[in-house]
């Protein structure tokens, strides 16, 4: 089973149509077949943003029943605070995996080496390497640019679903049989 971190734009674009990838992968997670995991940061941005943005109720009790289901990880994932002031400035931002160090705190930090140009897009970077999720799967460009951060595929909701369809066998025929079952 694959495990992927979702970005927020994915739960937003569910919403536009219920063929579209987004819609598709969200079924797939609540079907089982996915693994969704997320830190606290990005489970609380999907919260907080789909409540401002979905307007349909159907889709906001998916994404409920959604959240429901996200693992969550990271919690002794710390990444050093002069680190991510380095990345709003714009340089690299240095956290090689498997090289451990202790931050300020005293936790153990964990390093993957990316370069950020949004330091938003930190608290992605950090769910898909603590959470060793196989894709992060987004539309934004900021984060497509990287295709990859440590074994974690940057990959577009259409891409996902292309790769998703031809390595599981199951992406496609499954989803459409579930829909035809629920109509």
């Amino acid at each position: 089973m694959y495990r992927v971190v979702i970005d927020t734009n994915l739960l937003i674009d569910a919403q536009n149509d219920d063929y579209s990838h987004a819609y598709r992968i969200l079924d797939e997670v609540l079907a089982g077949r996915l693994m969704a995991v997320a830190n606290r940061k990005t489970l609380e941005e999907n919260r907080l943003i789909s409540a401002k943005k979905v307007r349909d109720i159907a889709l906001r009790d998916k994404l409920d029943n959604f959240f429901g289901l996200v693992n969550l990880v990271g919690r002794h994932l710390d990444i050093a605070r002069g680190d991510l002031e380095r990345s709003r400035r714009g340089r690299r931002l240095d956290i090689a995996r498997g090289d451990l160090e202790r931050s300020r705190r005293g936790r153990r930090q964990e390093r993957v080496g990316v370069r950020l140009e949004d330091p938003e897009d930190l608290k992605l970077v950090r769910a898909a390497v603590a959470g060793e999720a196989d894709f992060l799967i987004t539309s934004d460009h900021h984060l497509l640019k990287l295709e990859r951060v440590n074994q974690t595929r940057v990959v577009t909701p259409r891409a996902f679903w292309t790769i998703y369809e031809e390595e599981t066998k199951s992406g496609w025929r499954s989803w459409i049989k579930q829909f035809i079952s629920s109509q």
